[in-house]
């Protein structure tokens, strides 16, 4: 099964375009300049729209925010169309305003493509906000699996996190 990877700190071609970073996430094995077509130029479309860098597509990445990169690099991920979004600390270098719309546009992808979101992320209110379950991590070991309501009353989590 595929799987769509965010990184967490991603080189970015700066002197690219946003349409252009999109469009090479359409394919990203293969020299996506000579295989676009009426379906690509659709799907890239919605990819921006849904990330709400659809207004910003001809700029070039150099001109853009932390958080409007962010976006931009999930519409390029968006776009390889996997089933599965693997997103490594997305909210990295955000603002609170930054992080709460792209926990919107994460919820908005996950709800309107129907596509499982795999996160990993240091930002509680944004994993409390999207994620229907969570593994909390301990030293490299499960410490529970439950419910954001589950883990967050859960007295080993806390234990660890909060301390006494």
């Amino acid at each position: 099964r595929k799987i769509a990877y965010l990184q967490q700190q991603v080189e970015l071609t700066f002197d690219y375009t946003v349409r252009d970073m999109v469009m090479a996430g359409r394919y990203p094995y293969k020299k996506w300049w000579q295989q676009q077509g009426d379906e690509d130029d659709r799907i890239i479309e919605a990819c921006m729209k849904y990330t709400d860098v659809l207004d910003m597509a001809e700029r070039p990445i150099r001109a853009l925010s932390g958080g409007q990169r962010q976006r931009v690099l999930l519409a390029k991920v968006l776009a390889q169309q996997t089933p599965v979004l693997f997103l490594d600390e997305p909210a990295a270098g955000m603002n609170p305003t930054e992080t709460e719309e792209l926990m919107n546009t994460i919820r908005l992808i996950r709800d309107r493509f129907d596509i499982a979101v795999l996160l990993i992320e240091h930002d509680m209110k944004l994993v409390m906000g999207v994620c229907e379950k969570i593994t909390v991590l301990n030293f490299g070991q499960v410490l529970m699996s439950g419910t954001p309501a589950e883990v967050q009353n859960d007295p080993e989590v806390i234990k660890a996190y909060i301390g006494d």
